[in-house]
């Protein structure tokens, strides 16, 4: 009985396995066509991954602002802040689908700035920088193309949000398609410096604190999460007096998305050799801390 348990189990695994690898092949096969390369040379061995948790401001004054040997990530509303035009990040990365969708109920918060951050993108950048996306709407690609417009500075990459699950997945992914995964942006920019295959890459500014301050309704069972940048003057939180977000039970589902998303990724760079630090306090503790150090 054991060995026809054993035997089932084998070709239960190969079936699936191979249906998996079938299926990716498949995915691959119909959007070949809008690949992109992450094979391309870097200025740096390093990546610095920027995201715009309270974390960011003082690791940008301890390290006074000097970052020149490594290649700089930024993300979302990092343009609104004064540090824009002084790093001139090589890099820009946007995900979230309120930034190509002007009519998105979330513009009514008054955490979010879309207009203000395509206007200060558009009117900062004096220098080269590659605008990475992950869209595949229509109409969220037209929106990209009408905000753009003529500008030279700015060279626009968007990576087609597939997935993929067989066993050979991450090699799929290096080949320009595919978003892993993950419900943030600097997940996307991690996955993107990951794949470029730089030596090091450092989250900074990642926290993922959200939990720390969360809000509770005890009377609608709705939670408010703090929504602090490091380049906010005042707290806000998501949900506050506009919309709450989803109950408690759905919303610490979703954080432990976020955090599975994050070790992914850890398991992404050591596949490909790629050592993967937190430069700045996080809450993804699994990955190991080191103190960003500039050697040039």
């Amino acid at each position: 009985m054991f060995l026809v348990k054993k035997v089932i189990k084998y070709w239960i695994r190969l079936f699936r396995d191979t249906f998996l690898s079938l299926k990716d092949f498949y995915i691959y096969r119909t959007h070949k066509s809008e690949s992109v390369s992450y094979d391309i040379v870097k200025s740096n061995k390093k990546a610095l991954v920027f995201g715009n948790g309270p974390s960011l401001e003082q690791f940008l004054q301890i390290n006074h602002f000097n970052f020149n040997d490594a290649d700089l990530y930024v993300c979302n509303g990092f343009s609104l802040s004064p540090y824009y035009e002084v790093l001139k990040p090589a890099n820009y990365v946007l995900l979230d689908s309120i930034f190509f969708d002007l009519d998105d109920e979330r513009l009514l918060d008054k955490a979010v700035n879309t207009g203000e951050m395509w206007q200060a993108i558009l009117s900062k950048t004096t220098w080269p920088i590659t605008l990475y996306t992950s869209v595949e709407k229509p109409a969220y690609i037209e929106f990209i193309k009408r905000e753009l417009g003529t500008c030279s500075s700015i060279k626009w990459i968007n990576i087609i949000p597939v997935k993929f699950n067989s066993k050979k997945k991450y090699l799929y992914y290096l080949k320009g398609l595919g978003l892993i995964g993950g419900i943030t942006v600097t997940h996307f920019s991690l996955q993107i410096a990951i794949l470029k295959k730089y030596e090091e890459v450092y989250m900074c500014g990642v926290d993922l604190n959200w939990l720390e301050n969360i809000r509770y309704d005890d009377d609608t069972h709705k939670i408010y999460l703090l929504n602090k940048h490091f380049y906010d003057e005042t707290k806000v939180y998501y949900g506050e007096g506009v919309f709450a977000n989803n109950d408690l039970v759905a919303e610490l589902a979703a954080q432990h998305s976020m955090f599975k998303s994050f070790e992914d990724l850890y398991f992404l760079a050591n596949y490909f050799n790629v050592r993967l630090y937190r430069g700045t306090k996080s809450y993804a503790h699994f990955i190991p801390f080191k103190k960003y150090c500039n050697e040039k």
